[in-house]
């Protein structure tokens, strides 16, 4: 049976920062860095910024795909096969991936991609 989250998860940010804080001290390594990575499309690029005010800026990196480029919330229009449609999904994800690993692979130790109808805890 599927069980379904249904009480509210607490996250201990501060304990978070001081281990952070410690391992950094000690000469450890930082903490893994995490690049999230969504899909919007231009009829639903007013998610975009209640993603950046909730969970987006948590990331280490934030980036947005669209159907357009759009400086005004800083997506980037990555081309795909086939056409913009839900079916069609399997495409434009892998569009995506191609540009993460091209353009940060190097950059970040975790990635995630996502949907504009999601909330993700960053953490």
């Amino acid at each position: 049976t599927m069980q379904l989250l249904t009480q509210r998860v607490y996250v201990d940010l501060a304990a978070h920062e001081r281990a952070n804080k410690l391992v950094l001290e000690g000469g450890g390594k930082p903490r893994a860095k995490i690049y999230c990575h969504i899909y919007t499309t231009q009829k639903q690029r007013p998610r975009i910024q209640s993603i950046r005010e909730t969970w987006g800026h948590r990331c280490d990196g934030f980036h947005v795909a669209s159907t357009i480029t759009d400086r005004s919330i800083d997506s980037v229009k990555i081309p795909h096969e086939g056409e913009e449609e839900y079916k069609n999904m399997w495409q434009k994800v892998r569009a995506m991936w191609v540009y993460v690993y091209v353009n940060y692979y190097d950059s970040y130790d975790w990635f995630h991609i996502g949907g504009d109808d999601m909330y993700v805890l960053v953490e």
